[in-house]
């Protein structure tokens, strides 16, 4: 036996929605709208009456905005092709910090040349050359001329 239509119209006194074609059974399960304090302006419903789609809402599901959802579960969830995106992506941000990082030493180290005084430029140049020496295990150079030459052929400042 197929079940009966709502056709309306209606319970609600003054409800003026004639143009609704669908309606709603005030059913048991409706009068949950007890619990939620809007049946008391709506006491003359009765079982089976039928309410417009605007009223059913308004008696029977007053709280249907107000959702909550409880994240019970923190987990992530991702397919195969966001997690390789994501992988990529971290890849490319160490890249570019790397490439940040650099590029902020070569501006300090053009900074700190270009403001220190002859003086200064020349200790700064003597230690380099000096440390150079010990890690490539050479001798300190102690001639002008030689190191002269030296300073031309690693281009320090170039």
């Amino acid at each position: 036996m197929p079940r009966e239509e709502n056709k309306g119209p209606c319970k609600v006194k003054d409800c003026n929605n004639d143009d609704i074609t669908h309606y709603y059974k005030f059913t048991t399960y409706a009068k949950k709208s007890i619990d939620k304090n809007t049946f008391d302006e709506y006491n003359y419903l009765e079982i089976n009456d039928q309410l417009c789609d605007m009223h059913y809402l308004k008696i029977v599901e007053p709280d249907r905005n107000n959702i909550t959802i409880d994240i019970v579960n923190d987990e992530v969830i991702l397919n195969k092709d966001d997690f390789t995106k994501l992988i990529n992506r971290a890849n490319q941000l160490e890249i570019f910090q790397a490439e940040i990082n650099q590029n902020s030493n070569k501006t300090n180290s053009n900074i700190s040349t270009s403001t220190l005084s002859f003086e200064n430029k020349i200790d700064l140049l003597s230690k380099i050359l000096f440390k150079e020496q010990r890690r490539l295990n050479n001798p300190i150079e102690l001639d002008p001329k030689k190191f002269s030459e030296l300073i031309t052929k690693s281009n320090f400042f170039t």
